[in-house]
């Protein structure tokens, strides 16, 4: 008898926790335009950069979380053998969250050099 292979919880939560870090980017591009589409800046201060800053908050969570449960969906899926499945999704979660991780240290790298350098 065939007994069908299920997919690992772990894996599903790192792949989607990785779609929606990588989806927060659309959403500064559509912010960004709401900015410039207003030319007042109380707009601006009172509505768009809140959003801003939980974006980036959920966007940080989001992609430590992928990485960390894209990690442990992988110990799981190498002990349970055959009988679950979802690699794929494990490691495009640790892809999408180190990702994040290394652009926003990559980035805080360069500004604190063109800090020194000012």
């Amino acid at each position: 008898m065939q007994t069908s292979k299920r997919i690992n919880r772990m894996a599903l939560i790192s792949f989607i926790l990785g779609l929606i870090a990588l989806l927060s980017l659309g959403l500064y591009w559509v912010l960004q335009t709401l900015i410039f589409s207003h030319n007042t800046d109380e707009f601006a201060n009172r509505v768009i950069l809140p959003i801003m800053d939980g974006s980036t908050t959920v966007r940080n969570f989001c992609a430590l979380t992928a990485l960390v449960s894209g990690i442990i969906a992988l110990n799981q899926i190498k002990k349970a053998g055959q009988f679950e499945k979802g690699k794929l999704f494990a490691w495009i979660g640790i892809v999408l969250g180190s990702s994040w991780i290394l652009f926003g240290i990559a980035v805080g790298f360069i500004f604190s050099l063109a800090k020194l350098l000012d």
